[in-house]
């Protein structure tokens, strides 16, 4: 096995982790009305099973997946149902959402157990997965019980724990305070896929966090902690799987063509809440952070929070705001609607002065080839960035347009200031049209 420091490319960016980073979390009260979207998964939308006027409690099961790919959703709060209707929400979409009256009492929906994971079958387990709502946590939200049934044997399950975008915080203090139970997900993760090995990479500016996994690990024969050296996009999971095991997931493959499954840290540890005390996923531990966010810190949040009353609870906004971000500066989207909820994938809410937003005028590109040092994928930029605007779309679809992981650390380094990342979300658009 080869080991790695880190992966090919890249590039290190001030991260402003300092901003939000400790071993203390929070919480902030659920709101007088939660509005849960049918869609926080990537797949089809849920179907509501509820209806207007019906009672619901914490946890409570309130929308049903729907086809192959899909999730179940539970409610957050305990309540009456006031409204099913079609509103935005964080994705930029608008889709259905049961609005949920909060009458504070917290009633739950479900039973608290202590669970032996080791007496269940791979099918029990992936079942209570799958009926409690469990998603990937960092950021793409695939259906777990999904990702456990691979159509190829897994040999190694690697937990991605690098949490790579700068002021994101919300692994690194989910992994301070649960690393033993991070590890559990982990081993039933490998239980579920019958794996040999277990791996946690870590990115070694969070050196607490490598400490309590390290000592959680201690013991554990075919379980290792991978520290790595931190640099951006290093949380890509062909990334995390070069690292890790020296291995090369070919172009256009999925990682269990070669045996591995990579997962996240805060999903390994809803794993086992949900397999182990019958916990649904209906919370969460997300930043809040940015120079124009007063209150800069982690907290635990129940899905359906408007954005706009989790941060009014922090003390508000300051004057110097320029932009709000749902999720990390690099792979994130700024919105202006803060009426929108807080949903499964949301790790990060950044709130970015005007400072900190300074994007200074595009210019010609130089032909530098920064982009194509830094780029993780082995792709270059500025060629593509000239065959999509140019139409020559197959032309990009043979230069492995596909295959650019949409990182945007080709337009941080472009001296040019080139919006590279914009252009090719175009032109992925325009190849996916002409293959229709």
């Amino acid at each position: 096995m080869v080991l790695k420091n880190t992966f090919k490319r890249g590039f290190h960016i001030h991260s402003k982790k300092e901003l939000s980073r400790g071993n203390k979390y929070i919480e902030i009260p659920a709101p007088d009305i939660v509005k849960i979207p049918m869609l926080q998964h990537i797949g089809t939308p849920s179907n509501p099973i509820v209806k207007v006027g019906d009672y619901v409690k914490v946890g409570q099961k309130v929308g049903e997946k729907v086809g192959a790919i899909s999730a179940n959703i539970h409610s957050s709060v305990s309540g009456k149902v006031i409204k099913i209707e079609v509103a935005p929400a964080t994705r930029g979409n608008t889709v259905n959402c049961i609005f949920i009256e909060n009458d504070h009492k917290d009633e739950k929906g479900y039973e608290l157990m202590d669970r032996d994971y080791n007496s269940m079958s791979s099918e029990e387990i992936i079942g209570i997965i799958e009926e409690l709502g469990i998603t990937g946590l960092g950021g793409a939200s695939f259906p777990t019980h999904i990702k456990l049934t691979p159509p190829e044997p897994i040999q190694d399950v690697i937990i991605n724990a690098a949490e790579c975008e700068p002021y994101l915080t919300s692994d690194d203090v989910t992994m301070r305070n649960f690393a033993s139970e991070i590890v559990t997900g982990l081993k039933i993760e490998m239980k579920v896929l019958n794996a040999k090995n277990g791996h946690i990479l870590v990115e070694d500016d969070k050196p607490e966090a490598i400490a309590a996994l390290q000592k959680a690990v201690e013991g554990e024969s075919n379980i290792r902690v991978v520290p790595a050296k931190a640099k951006y996009p290093q949380g890509d999971e062909k990334r995390v799987i070069d690292v890790v095991l020296g291995k090369e997931v070919p172009f256009g493959q999925q990682t269990f063509s070669i045996g591995v499954i990579v997962s996240n840290a805060t999903t390994a540890y809803a794993i086992k809440q949900a397999v182990c005390h019958n916990k649904p996923l209906y919370e969460r531990i997300v930043t809040f952070s940015g120079e124009a966010m007063k209150q800069k810190v982690n907290a635990l949040v129940r899905f359906g929070t408007p954005i706009a009353k989790a941060i009014e609870h922090l003390g508000g906004l300051d004057d110097n705001l320029a932009k709000v971000i749902i999720g990390g500066p690099m792979m994130g989207f700024a919105k202006t609607d803060l009426e929108i909820p807080l949903e499964k994938p949301t790790n990060g809410i950044l709130a970015l002065s005007i400072e900190e937003s300074e994007y200074p005028e595009q210019e010609p590109c130089i032909k530098c080839a920064a982009c194509v040092e830094a780029c993780p994928v082995g792709l270059q930029p500025f060629n593509l960035e000239q065959l999509v605007r140019n139409n020559e779309v197959r032309e990009a679809e043979a230069n492995n347009i596909m295959s650019c992981i949409e990182c945007g650390l080709c337009s941080y380094i472009c001296p040019a200031h080139i919006p590279l990342v914009e252009t090719f979300k175009e032109g992925k658009a325009l190849v996916r049209k002409l293959n229709q």
